[in-house]
């Protein structure tokens, strides 16, 4: 699942209706939660998927968490349902 606002508990920015969000999706195979709107790495969870967010990806912004890191998550998905994530940083 792919949102704007970040939906782990306890991450900068959550929407008040978070929970009431993640529910609608009990009982389906959910893996991962990737969020964007806070800009900085977070990793929560909810039963058992993943919530993450990430750095910035943008140049000239900072992150909110106020760590230099700057880049994307690069994810693979395999048939046996397990995804596998990788950091790419930008060249500096």
């Amino acid at each position: 699942l792919f949102t704007h606002f970040p939906l782990g508990a306890g991450v900068p920015m959550r929407p008040l209706n978070a929970d009431e969000v993640l529910t609608r999706f009990a009982g389906h195979n959910l893996r991962a939660v990737l969020s964007g709107h806070h800009h900085g790495r977070t990793r929560t969870r909810w039963k058992s998927t993943t919530l993450l967010t990430n750095a910035c990806c943008a140049r000239v912004r900072g992150n909110h968490d106020r760590t230099p890191t700057k880049g994307y998550w690069l994810f693979r998905a395999h048939l046996d349902g397990t995804l596998q994530r990788t950091f790419v940083p930008f060249a500096a």
